[in-house]
């Protein structure tokens, strides 16, 4: 009896060690397939552990890979739908595309956002459909350090954009490098241009924020008659009207190119232009679909749509049902149920002039109005005069109405209607817009007329907007001196990021603009109470100027 004990405990203890085995060389994490515009593709895992006799079945052939450090990969000319990874413990299928599909569902990512799995259900859920591929703006060696992150990678195929602007018929994007490639033509045409010159993220130059460094993209889209334009951004999500160029520069017209800057990361940006129609207040996560009758553009922040356009071959002109996400903070516009976003498939027709508006003004105006109008190029809705002082109506339905707010958001950039005496009455989040607005324009931007009001209000976006500013126009500094002088005060929190926390207090405290004597004051106060990374600009002024004055 004892002897079949030990026998059992040896058998037991054999096929523990034989599965710790088999675990101790399965790949960590992988495969994954990375889809080149050419038609070539690369194949890789993460390993825990050299593993003998790695190979990738291609056909009937056996290729050897190439190991740097625990990373094996396998380069191809050209990519057959079937192919698996094997070694002697087992077998792992490589993510492919399906050459029969008749529709198409992209995620589409750049910088530093790397979607997770989570993100890439709730797309296709929004999208009608599983994301069949991530197209990442990116140079492949970005995509390889963010590769196996995820979760995502073993199961959905990457698409490397190109390294210039081109032309893709949807289809053939995501069948790229599959024979039948060409058995699926959509008809709706984008350029990827992952360099097109214009990032309008804090992170970016100030030159690279002037829309203008677009004309050569813009043209180029323009010329092969594309829907959309995708170029990638340092951080900061915009979408542009639709936009062509007239001797040399850009321009808003409705049978244009729209540009999706794709950043991802939330970042506010350095100012905004007219011509910029929404940009992201969060993070987002940005797909694409397409079939033979729609193309829609989706950007969405956790679960509700941010934007959502449509195109139609029976009604080509895009439509939106625009929404924003909700926060708790004050600076925030409310946002569309994304169940109940409606959707104008007849936006062609021209907008009825500002007569036609409800006897009972704004507030009686319906939301399909006001959205048609928010949807005009900003060259349209300039030529409307729609307001020639600040529209205390629509402010007030703003609040409710995320219709309203959407039109509100598009009208700061009509500068005429800024009057000093009524800024108070702007809610937080417009008087942000309106600053984002005053800024696109260098020869009247007046910091000076910025009412003290936004000083003070806990707005991080605004915050960072123009510490990334003050760097350009020293008349914002007064406006920060203010800022912390509230969180001195404790009328306003500190932020919460110690880098946030650095690059205010550097902007202020290592500023050769301001007098000395009373940031001396703020400097004491706030000594010992802020972040250890944010210590170094009040210890440097204190040091330089002293506790007490001489």
């Amino acid at each position: 009896m004892r002897s079949l004990s030990l026998l059992l405990s040896w058998i037991t203890a054999a096929v523990l060690a034989q599965a710790a085995s088999v675990e101790a060389v399965a790949p960590r994490s992988g495969p994954w397939l990375i889809l080149s515009p050419d038609g070539s593709g690369e194949v890789g895992i993460v390993l825990r552990a050299p593993i003998p006799d790695l190979t990738l079945v291609v056909g009937q052939q056996h290729q050897s890979p190439t190991i740097d450090g625990l990373v094996a990969r396998w380069r191809l000319p050209t990519v057959p739908e079937a192919l698996e990874v094997h070694w002697p413990g087992g077998t792992l299928a490589v993510p492919h595309l399906d050459a029969n599909q008749t529709d198409l569902r992209l995620a589409v990512t750049a910088g530093r956002r790397w979607p997770d799995t989570a993100e890439l259900e709730r797309l296709g859920q929004a999208l009608g459909g599983p994301v069949q591929a991530v197209l990442c703006l990116d140079p492949t060696q970005a995509i390889n350090r963010r590769l196996g992150q995820s979760g995502w990678e073993p199961t959905i195929p990457i698409l490397a954009a190109p390294s210039g602007p081109t032309r893709y018929r949807l289809g053939a994007l995501a069948l790229s490098g599959i024979a039948a490639a060409a058995a699926l033509d959509l008809a709706w045409t984008v350029v990827v241009d992952p360099v097109a010159s214009f990032d309008p993220g804090i992170l970016a130059g100030s030159a690279d924020s002037d829309l203008q460094r677009a004309s050569a993209s813009v043209a180029g889209a323009r010329a092969q008659q594309a829907v959309l334009l995708f170029t990638r951004g340092s951080g900061c999500s915009v979408l542009t009207d639709p936009l062509t160029v007239t001797k040399g520069r850009v321009e808003s017209q409705a049978e244009g190119t729209r540009l999706v800057v794709v950043g991802g990361a939330g970042d506010p940006p350095q100012r905004l232009q007219p011509e910029v129609a929404r940009w992201a207040e969060s993070p987002v996560t940005i797909g694409l679909s397409a079939n033979a009758q729609e193309l829609t553009l989706l950007a969405l922040a956790g679960a509700d749509p941010l934007w959502k356009q449509t195109w139609s071959h029976s009604a080509p002109a895009p439509t939106a049902a625009g929404t924003s996400p909700e926060h708790a903070q004050p600076a925030t516009r409310p946002s569309l149920p994304s169940a109940e976003s409606p959707t104008d498939h007849d936006s062609k027709e021209k907008p009825r002039a500002p007569s036609a508006i409800p006897d009972g003004g704004w507030k009686a105006a319906a939301p399909a109005e006001l959205i048609r109008l928010a949807e005009l190029p900003w060259s349209d809705l300039r030529a409307l005069h729609l307001v020639v002082t600040p529209p205390l109506e629509l402010v007030e339905r703003a609040a409710t109405d995320p219709a309203a707010a959407r039109l509100l958001g598009r009208l700061t950039a009509d500068q005429s209607w800024f009057n000093e005496g009524r800024w108070p009455e702007l809610p937080p989040w417009v008087m942000r817009e309106c600053i984002l607005r005053d800024l696109a324009d260098p020869l009247t931007c007046n910091p000076g007329k910025w009412p003290d009001l936004a000083a003070e209000i806990d707005d991080l976006l605004l915050l960072k907007v123009l510490v990334r500013n003050a760097r350009d126009k020293p008349g914002i500094l007064p406006i920060l001196e203010r800022t912390i002088a509230a969180m001195a005060a404790g009328r306003r929190p500190v932020p919460r990021d110690p880098y946030d926390q650095l690059h205010l207090f550097g902007a202020v405290f290592d500023s050769p603009h301001l007098s000395p004597t009373p940031l001396r004051p703020l400097a004491l106060a706030l000594r010992g109470q802020v972040a250890e990374l944010a210590q170094g600009p009040l210890e440097r002024f204190i040091t330089h100027w002293g506790e007490t004055r001489p």
